[in-house]
C-alpha cells in the first residue's frame, strides 16, 4: 500500500523547550509506525520573530550587534540542551544575518524585501536544529528549503507581496517529485515561501499553519496535525476568558470564520487549502499530548443549532462605502499596511473592517488615510470587532438579538456576516469586556 503524507506543524511554543522535543519525536514516530510519511513544518523558536523584528529597527540605528549576539547565544544554548552541536552551521546563518543588518544600516531603510529576508532566519534556524535533533534520535530525515516548494502569487502592493504572500495550493505531482524518496521524514519551514523571482516572502505573522495547509493540499495529504501550546480550539481565548470550553469537533466553515475573525489558535488563511481537498485538521497540545484536541473536518462538526465560539479583534478600523464602490479604494488602504479583515453589509452600505499589519511603521492617522480616499468617505480607527460563530436558525437569531439587547452592553452595531457568524462593533477598549459578557451569557453552563 502506498504511503500517505501526514503534515505535522509545530508552533513556536512547541519547539522552544527541549522537553517538548520528545513529544515531537514521538508524534513523528507514530506516523512512521502507522506506515505513513511525515512532513514536519516548524515555526521559529518562541518570540524569535519578535526579536528579529526588533533587530530590524536596531539595524536602522547601527546598534544591532548586541541583540544579534544574544540571538545567536540563545540558539547555540538550545542546541546544547538538545545534545547536538551546530556551531559552524549556525555561524554561517548569523554571518549572513549580520550582513543583512549592515545593509539596512547603510541604506537607512527597511524595505519589505529586507523585512522578509531577516524574519525568515527564525524558521531556517529552528528547522536546522530540529532536523539534526531528529537525525540523532535516530529518525532519518531530510532538511528541505520550503522556498523550493511554495511559490507566491504577485500582490498589488510591495508590503503584502513580501510579508503577507498567498500561494496556489492545487494538487501538484511536481511537488511530490521534488521531495527525496530515500529519507522517510521531511523537515521544512513554516511562515516563508519564495516569489516567482526567487525572493524570500512571508505568509503573514503566525503563517506556519497556512504553510502546513498549503503543503498538505499540494501533496494530497491524509491529514494535518497542528501542535500548539493549548489543547485544541476553545469557545474563546482561554488566556482571556478562564471559563472557555474546549471544542471537540468543528467543521471547516466554522473554523474558518473563527480564524479570520480573530481567534488566534489558527492562521486566518489556514483552513481553505485543507478544505479544498477535504483534508482533516487535528489541533493538539505539545504540552499535554494526551488531550484529545479538536478535529476539523467537512462532516464531523457541530451541525446542531447553537453557538460554538467567540472571536475577537480588539483593534480595527472602519470605512463605510456605498454598495457599489471602486475596488481601488481598498487597494489604496492595503498599500498603507492594512489588511482587510471582513466586509459587513447593512442595507445599501458596506462596512469595510481593517486591521493594521505593518510592524515596520506606526499606524497612520485617520486623516492621513483619508487623503487616499474619495471625498465624503471617513476612515475611523478605535473600534473592536467581537463575533459569535455557530449555526444560527432564523428563530434562534431573533431570540439571540432580544437576549443580547436586553442583557449585554457596549455594542455599537451588529451584523449577520453569514449563516455561521454574527459580528458586533464596539469601542476598542471594550472588546474584551464584550467578549466576556457574551461568553458568560451564551456559552457558559
Amino acid at each position: 500500500m502506498k504511503k500517505q503524507w501526514v503534515i505535522l506543524k509545530f508552533g513556536g511554543s512547541s519547539v522552544a523547550k527541549p522537553s517538548h522535543w520528545e513529544t515531537i519525536a514521538n508524534a513523528v514516530q507514530q506516523v512512521l509506525d502507522d506506515g505513513d510519511r511525515p512532513l514536519i513544518v516548524l515555526s521559529a523558536l518562541k518570540n524569535v520573530s519578535n526579536e528579529l523584528e526588533r533587530l530590524l529597527h536596531e539595524a536602522l540605528e547601527s546598534k544591532f550587534e548586541r541583540s544579534l549576539n544574544a540571538l545567536k547565544i540563545r540558539h547555540l544554548d538550545f542546541c546544547k540542551q538538545l545534545g547536538i552541536q551546530l556551531d559552524a552551521l549556525l555561524d554561517d546563518y548569523f554571518n549572513q544575518l549580520s550582513l543583512e543588518c549592515q545593509h539596512i544600516a547603510t541604506k537607512q531603510k527597511i524595505t519589505p524585501a529586507a523585512h522578509a529576508r531577516v524574519l525568515s532566519y527564525g524558521e531556517l534556524l529552528s528547522t536546522q536544529i530540529g532536523a539534526n535533533y531528529l537525525n540523532a534520535k535516530p529518525i532519518r530525515c531530510h532538511w528541505q528549503d520550503v522556498r523550493e516548494l511554495l511559490v507566491s502569487e504577485d500582490s498589488s502592493d510591495e508590503w503584502h507581496h513580501f510579508t503577507s504572500a498567498i500561494c496556489q495550493f492545487g494538487r501538484s505531482l511536481e511537488l511530490v517529485d521534488k521531495l527525496p524518496q530515500s529519507e522517510s521524514v521531511i523537515v521544512t519551514q513554516g511562515f516563508i515561501a519564495s516569489d516567482k523571482n526567487q525572493n524570500t516572502v512571508l505568509l503573514g505573522r503566525e503563517g506556519s499553519d497556512t504553510s502546513a495547509s498549503y503543503l498538505a493540499a499540494k501533496l494530497g495529504a491524509k491529514r494535518i496535525e497542528i501542535w500548539t501550546d493549548v489543547a485544541g480550539i476553545f469557545s474563546a481565548n482561554p488566556r482571556e476568558i478562564t471559563n472557555a470550553q474546549p471544542i471537540d469537533r468543528i467543521d471547516f466553515e466554522q473554523a474558518n470564520d473563527l480564524a479570520r475573525l480573530g481567534a488566534k489558535v489558527l492562521h486566518p488563511r489556514a483552513i481553505e487549502p485543507a478544505a479544498s481537498q477535504q483534508i482533516p485538521i487535528k489541533v493538539k497540545s505539545t504540552i499535554d499530548p494526551k488531550q484529545p484536541g479538536t478535529l476539523i473536518t467537512a462532516t464531523e462538526g457541530n451541525t446542531g443549532a447553537g453557538i460554538i465560539g467567540i472571536a475577537s479583534e480588539p483593534k480595527v478600523s472602519l470605512l463605510s462605502v456605498p454598495e457599489h464602490f471602486d475596488s481601488e479604494i481598498t487597494r489604496n488602504i492595503l498599500a498603507m499596511g492594512f489588511d482587510l479583515l471582513v466586509t459587513l453589509q447593512q442595507e445599501n452600505q458596506h462596512h469595510l473592517v481593517f486591521v493594521y499589519a505593518n510592524s515596520d511603521s506606526t499606524q497612520p492617522a485617520d486623516l492621513e488615510v483619508a487623503q487616499v480616499l474619495p471625498k465624503g468617505l471617513s476612515f475611523q480607527s478605535g473600534f473592536g470587532l467581537v463575533s459569535l460563530v455557530g449555526n444560527f436558525s432564523l428563530n434562534m437569531l431573533g431570540e439571540l438579538k432580544r437576549k443580547i439587547s436586553s442583557e449585554v452592553s457596549k455594542i455599537n452595531s451588529s451584523y449577520q456576516l453569514n449563516d455561521n457568524a454574527i459580528c458586533f462593533l464596539t469601542n476598542s477598549q471594550d472588546a474584551l469586556d464584550l467578549s466576556q459578557q457574551l461568553h458568560k451569557l451564551l456559552i457558559e453552563k
